[in-house]
């Protein structure tokens, strides 16, 4: 900083500022697919698939009586060969 304003003399000072880099996050969401919940899992995962298509920086896990992440299992283009693969690995 003091080397910027040598040139200002004792006229002016301009002062140095470091921004901070924002940083992407990544959201992580989770669904319960419990036997209390069976009824909107399904819809759930769904909607979540929906937003992952929008929305590169998502994971998404499922738990019931473990967690599974299955960002991967979603994917496919094709949303029922999405949640066949979630069924086979839960």
């Amino acid at each position: 900083m003091l080397r910027q304003n040598v040139l200002y003399g004792q006229d002016g000072l301009d002062l140095a500022f470091r921004w901070r880099a924002i940083k992407n996050t990544k959201l992580l969401l989770l669904c319960d697919v419990s036997g209390s919940m069976e009824r909107y899992s399904r819809f759930l995962i769904q909607f979540i698939y929906a937003l992952r298509q929008q929305l590169a920086g998502l994971d998404l896990a499922v738990f019931s009586t473990s967690m599974t992440v299955i960002t991967e299992y979603l994917k496919q283009k094709n949303i029922d060969e999405s949640l066949q693969k979630v069924s086979e690995s839960v």
